[in-house]
């Protein structure tokens, strides 16, 4: 397995282990079961618990080590112990790849089971990673040069493939490179699809491959946002029903990735919808609107902005090694 893979896995690892040492498990099974379900909330708590468990056992025969994970469970927020904790991670994996695939399934399962709503961590975006760098026997999608990320040309036909629903014919000749930009993230992607392709399906192609958001809410913040795509190019926003030979990209041309959010403040859409209807909220749901009110301050159109890109963020974690 890659540095880049082990890094990934080593960094979701730590931000699901400190919430879950932090209050072990006590708190965060009583909100799970108020707020989204106690069985979706005992899975996800069972697994950081499982996954807790396989690194103190691969960490104990080794006295420093041994000594990082007890620091962690005394003070799981501390940011040196996290370091230290994901430094002997990372030189455990790199020696056995077996323990590194252990935990990389591990946190695709609490993925799965809603550990970033319980933990209020990111481990998704990690193991969309994972998943896009083929750690889970998927087509490795990416190969990176610098700043660009370089689609597999298996990648694009499977998805094209899926779009299509029906076989993708493979003419290399009729093939062109196109590299997208955007205004939401700074890496470049670089992408090999066919010439007679619509701008509408360049688009759904470009979303499908990386994973790009649709919509996206931030509970804490109790904001949402919705998007929408559209490709620029010669600073014109091109008609989805041309092709892109109809509009002139060749092989080898930029072109932008425009991305517009749309945002919701949902606690203003809810006190809007509580007025003039009888309705009690209890404390728990008080006390998450306070909270929702300090961590946000004011929302000024450079803090929207800000929050809408940092749904993009991954796209330039890619590839990164702590």
């Amino acid at each position: 397995m890659d540095a880049i893979a082990i890094a990934t896995i080593a960094s979701a690892t730590v931000e699901l282990l400190a919430p879950y040492l932090k209050s072990l498990g006590e708190e965060l099974a009583k909100k799970a079961g108020g707020e989204i379900g106690a069985k979706v909330g005992e899975t996800a708590l069972d697994k950081a618990k499982q996954l807790y468990e396989i690194v103190k056992a691969k960490f104990a025969p080794k006295p420093d080590a041994a000594k990082v994970i007890s620091a962690l469970e005394k003070s799981p927020n501390d940011e040196d112990t996290q370091a230290a904790v994901r430094f002997h991670l990372k030189e455990m994996m790199a020696s056995d790849e077996s323990f590194a695939k252990e935990l990389a399934n591990l946190l695709k399962e609490a993925s799965e089971a809603g550990a970033d709503t319980i933990f209020q961590t990111t481990i998704t975006g990690s193991v969309q990673k994972l998943s896009q760098m083929g750690v889970y026997g998927d087509v490795k999608i990416f190969e990176i040069s610098g700043n660009v990320l370089i689609v597999s040309e298996t990648a694009v036909g499977k998805v094209l493939a899926r779009l299509f629903q029906s076989p993708v014919a493979r003419d290399i000749t009729d093939y062109i490179k196109v590299i997208v930009k955007s205004n939401r993230f700074g890496r470049k992607v670089q992408f090999q699809v066919p010439h007679d392709i619509t701008v509408g399906a360049f688009i759904d192609l470009v979303v499908d491959i990386l994973q790009l958001p649709w919509s996206k809410r931030i509970d804490e913040l109790m904001l949402s946002f919705d998007f929408s795509y559209s490709v620029v190019f010669g600073d014109k926003k091109l008609p989805l029903n041309q092709s892109l030979r109809d509009v002139g990209i060749s092989d080898g041309d930029e072109v932008q990735l425009f991305i517009t959010a749309i945002w919701t403040d949902e606690l203003e859409k809810e006190e809007q919808e509580m007025k003039g209807a009888f309705y009690m909220l209890t404390a728990e749901q008080l006390l998450r609107r306070e909270n929702a009110r300090k961590t946000r301050g004011v929302l000024s159109q450079s803090k929207i902005k800000s929050l809408a890109d940092s749904c993009f963020a991954f796209i330039d974690e890619i590839g990164y090694v702590e």
